[in-house]
C-alpha cells in the first residue's frame, strides 16, 4: 500500500530510517499514518492524469491545492523544484493530520512565477 505514495521500496526504507525509526511507531502503524497523511491532502483534478502535458506557474499550483482544499492556505504548503521542474509539493499537517502552517525552516524552492511542465498522462 505504501507503494500507492511512494514511489520506490528505496524511499520507504530512507523514510523509516530517516523518521519512522524516532516516532515510536511499529512499521506498520508509521505506514498506516503515512497513508492516512496523504489521502488528507486532495490533488487537483486537473492534475490527475492530464490527457495533454499542462504548464503552470507556482502560483497557479498553489491556488490549484487551494480549491481542491478548502482551509488550505499558501502557508500551509511548499513546493519544491530543481532543474526547472517540479519535484514535490509538500502539505505541512498537524497531528490531527489537518492542515497547518509550515513554519520557517519550510521554504519554498520554486519562485513564485518559475513555469513548468506537468506531463500528460500516458
Amino acid at each position: 500500500a505504501t507503494l500507492a505514495f511512494m514511489p520506490s521500496r528505496r524511499l520507504i526504507n530512507h523514510e523509516w530510517g530517516a523518521h519512522g525509526t524516532c516516532s515510536g511507531m511499529t512499521p506498520a502503524e508509521y505506514f498506516a499514518t503515512a497513508d492516512r497523511a496523504f489521502a488528507a491532502v486532495q490533488a487537483p483534478s486537473e492534475l490527475k492524469a492530464p490527457k495533454r502535458d499542462l504548464t503552470m506557474t507556482s502560483d497557479q499550483l498553489r491556488g490549484a491545492f487551494r480549491r481542491a482544499n478548502p482551509g488550505l492556505a499558501d502557508n500551509m504548503m511548499n513546493l519544491h523544484c530543481s532543474k526547472g521542474e517540479l519535484v514535490e509539493v509538500r502539505v505541512c499537517l498537524d497531528k490531527n493530520l489537518s492542515p497547518r502552517a509550515c513554519g520557517k525552516r519550510m521554504r519554498n524552492a520554486c519562485p513564485a512565477q518559475a513555469t513548468f511542465t506537468i506531463p500528460a498522462s500516458q
